[in-house]
This record gives C-alpha cells, structure tokens and sequence, in this order.
C-alpha cells in the first residue's frame, strides 16, 4: 500500500519548497546529495556546513520535499523551535514518532495485516524503552532525572501514575539503561524496515534537523550528542545543519576556548558537505526586479541585454559578501529608497550602484559608508577622461560609481568627468579573496552605466548627502 504522504507534517511544501523552484540554483547539488544519502543503510550523520543566512533552511525544506516525492520517509526537525526544552531526547523522539505516524494509514489487507500489527507494536516497544531511559541521561549525556520523566510523560500512553512507577522501578537499574539504548536502536531500525514492508517505501529513513546554531550552546551539543548515542541505527540518516563555526564557539564557551572543538564534532559527523556558493544572479533573476514603477524619477544604469541590473548587484552583493538573509533585508530598503524619491523628489536621477552599495555598506556599519561626504574639484584630482583597462575589478566599478555622482568643474562649466569611447576590454569581477568569476563585456556599459549627464540638467543628479540621508531613514526598516 502506498505511502500517506499527503499527511505528512510538512506536506505543503511540495507546493512552495521544490528544488525545480530553488531560487539560488542548487537542484543540481539537492539532487546529487540526495542520490550519494540513499544508498546509505549503515546508519549515518551528515552535517551541512554553511554560514548564517546562506540558505540551509530552504536547503533543507526542498531536501524533505525530494525524500517523500522519491518515497523516502522524512522527519524535519526545527530545533530552534524546542530551544526552550530542557532535553532534547524527548524533542528528537516525539517529533519522530509523530511523523512516522503520520505517514501510516490503516490497512484491511490481509497479507499486510499481521506486518501491520507488528509496526505498531514496535512504535509501542520504542516509546516504552524510552521510558526506561529516564535515569540515563546524567551517565550518558548530561541529561538530569527530571528530564527523563518529561521524556516518559511525552511518550508514553500510560496514567502519570503509572509513569511514574514505571520510571522510579527502572531507572535505579543501570544495567537496564543501558540494555534500552540498544534496544531504542534497535527498534528504530526494525520501525524502518516494516514502513518499507508495509508501505513500499524506500530506506533509509531521512531526519533532518534545522535551526541548530540559533539554540543555546548547551542545548546544541545534547541534540547532537543525543542524536549520536540514541538514534544512529541502520536504515536512517541524519542530516544536521550547522554553521560549524558558530557551533564551535558555542562548544568552546561550554568547555573553554583551549577545547578542540572541531576534533569533538568529528565524533558525531560521519561526513561534512557544503553549500555551493550563493548564486546571487539565480536568485535576483526570480525576484523579477521591476523597476519600471518609479515613472516619476530616472534611474541609471539603464538596464541592458549585454549587462542586465541583476548582473551588476551580484557584482556588488559579491564584493561586499552578503548572506541571503541579509540580501532580502537590503532589497527591501532599496526599494523603500526608490519609493521614497520617486514619491517626494520627481524628477531626481538616481544611481542604483551606488544607492544599493550604500545600504551594504550601512548594513554592515563599514567605515568607508560614514567617511563618505560630497566632494569637488578641489578635494580630489579626477581625469576627464578614464580609461578602463583588463581585470577591471568590482572595486574599481563602485569607486567609479561613487565619483560618478561627484561634481568636477570643467572648461565650459560645471559638468561630469567623461570615460573614453575606445574599443570596450573585459571586465573582470574579482573580489577580496582573488576569486575570479567571468569576463564580462565593459567599456561600453561602463561608460553608460556610469557617465549619463550631458543631456539632463545638473541640479537632478543626487549627491552624496541626498544617498545618505534616503539610506539613513530605510535604515529603520529591518
């Protein structure tokens, strides 16, 4: 019979979290990793190794939505979410159970009636072994007696009565604990393997758990710890998503900065993957940036086959190393600028390269953003003409974004420094480390993009103050 995979916990997401609909183009690597963890019977830790903010989360979601669409069975866990429990044995377990069960239907087959009968008594036998751990976790994991009573409790279908009884009898047996840990493997395992014989699903059984680096640092360490010495059994792989650096510091503050964190979490990590890089361009590529709504000012660079504007915010996103989370937070304050000016200020032309680089650099509290002021002729020496020469880098693009808006006095008046019309060379991103990117078409973008004054009025083009002050009124919207 088939698995009951429109009552699975987090079903909806096979709407709203596909790889087909990854906005940072990872389907690639979703599916590889996928098909690398499937074959995995022996019981198994992965942790996805990522920074804040680059998107493990959405990762994880299109991860779970890729298991139960390929009859996989997955539990996904936010950890944040039960930050506030005092054990993590009891978070692990409950969630696991529920979701198992809600993938189970009832069946009236008579071939599958007594395998039926026997998963049920395995759910039940697992719940009961967890109840006898209820004294183990002061040996084990650090885990106190009251917390294996809020285990039990949470597990059991017995009268609290009976729970406690239960738990006063057994707990006073080490020798019983310790034969439960095995037996909570073991059940785990054999709970996998009747879901595959009566529902036809495919092993191992996929849990992820999300969320692990915003949680206190002591309760951090007991999931992983729990997940390593009471979960890992046969058919079932965990995924565990960590900023790794962060962990380590939340290690080191509980066990002191001289402790090798990184050399304990190989204890509990069979294998470490990392997320690709960002693809900014994918991602600001389906956010359909539309600019065509602020009718009442003019906005340049103009947007171009050769160089489209999301081509020129990766550049930018990329030099000032930006996490998504951030990236959705600093789109929001771009367009409340943009709102703002073509609302109060028609007429105005706008540089989107350095009004975008300005809230970067605001939103990281960078030097450079308060050292910026307005500036002329006589404070700096600015060529008439630029020329823009191989490995143009996405420094020297935004430094020449910002003098764009800088007055400079010329022969016949006040007017713009003006770039040459030469042969266009190639523009090569490259960021603080070096990385080199793509060559991309320059000379004549660059001069579009950044020299757009002989035909409007001087007054109309924002200087500095007028950036720093849009910016510092969005600086509000978080």
């Amino acid at each position: 019979m088939p698995l009951n995979v429109e009552n699975a916990k987090y079903s909806e997401w096979r709407n709203t979290h596909t790889f087909e609909n990854c906005q940072l183009n990872r389907k690639e690597y979703g599916q590889f990793l996928f098909n690398y963890l499937k074959s995995e019977k022996s019981g198994f830790v992965l942790n996805i190794d990522s920074s804040w903010g680059s998107g493990k989360t959405e990762f994880l979601k299109r991860f779970y939505t890729e298991c139960i669409n390929n009859d996989h069975p997955a539990i996904y866990i936010d950890a944040w979410e039960s930050d506030f429990s005092k054990d993590p044995l009891s978070v692990v377990a409950f969630e696991l159970l529920n979701q198992i069960e809600c993938y189970m239907s009832d069946t009236d087959e008579p071939t599958l009636q007594e395998k039926f009968s026997e998963l049920k008594d395995k759910i039940k036998g697992f719940k009961q072994y967890l109840g006898i751990m209820a004294g183990i976790g002061t040996a084990s994991i650090g885990l106190g007696y009251a917390s294996g009573k809020d285990i039990i409790h949470s597990v059991l279908d017995e009268s609290p009565t009976d729970n406690e009884i239960l738990i006063d009898n057994l707990s006073k047996n080490y020798q019983k604990q310790s034969k439960a840990i095995k037996k909570i493997k073991e059940h785990l395992g054999l709970i996998s393997e009747l879901l595959e014989c009566v529902y036809s699903i495919n092993l191992p059984l996929i849990i992820l758990i999300d969320e692990l680096d915003r949680c206190r640092p002591t309760y951090a360490i007991e999931m992983i710890e729990v997940v390593k010495h009471f979960f890992t059994t046969k058919n079932v792989v965990f995924i565990i998503a960590t900023d790794t650096n962060q962990l380590c510091s939340s290690i080191k503050s509980v066990y002191g900065q001289e402790f090798d964190a990184r050399i304990y979490l190989k204890r509990f990590f069979d294998r470490t993957a990392n997320l690709p890089e960002i693809d900014f361009e994918a991602y600001l590529t389906h956010k359909n940036l539309d600019f065509y709504e602020y009718k009442n000012i003019e906005i340049y660079p103009k947007q171009s086959t050769n160089m489209p504007l999301q081509e020129i915010l990766t550049i930018i996103c990329k030099s000032h190393i930006v996490g998504i989370r951030d990236l959705d937070q600093i789109l929001a304050q771009f367009h409340a600028c943009l709102r703002s000016a073509n609302n109060t200020n028609q007429g105005s032309i706008i540089n989107l390269v350095v009004l975008f680089t300005a809230i970067i650099e605001k939103d990281k509290d960078l030097d450079k953003y308060d050292e910026r002021h307005d500036k002329h002729y006589s404070d700096f020496t600015f060529k008439k003409h630029i020329e823009i020469e191989q490995n143009y880098s996405s420094v020297d693009f935004i430094r020449d974004s910002f003098n764009s808006i800088r007055v400079v006095p010329l022969e016949s008046g006040t007017h713009r420094a003006m770039f040459s019309r030469q042969q266009p060379s190639t523009f090569e991103y490259t960021h603080q480390q070096n990385w080199q990117i793509k060559e991309r078409e320059s000379k004549s973008q660059i001069y579009k993009m950044l020299i757009f004054t002989q035909n409007h009025n001087e007054k109309d083009f924002w200087k500095w103050t007028q950036y720093r002050k849009c910016v510092d009124l969005a600086g509000y919207i978080t």
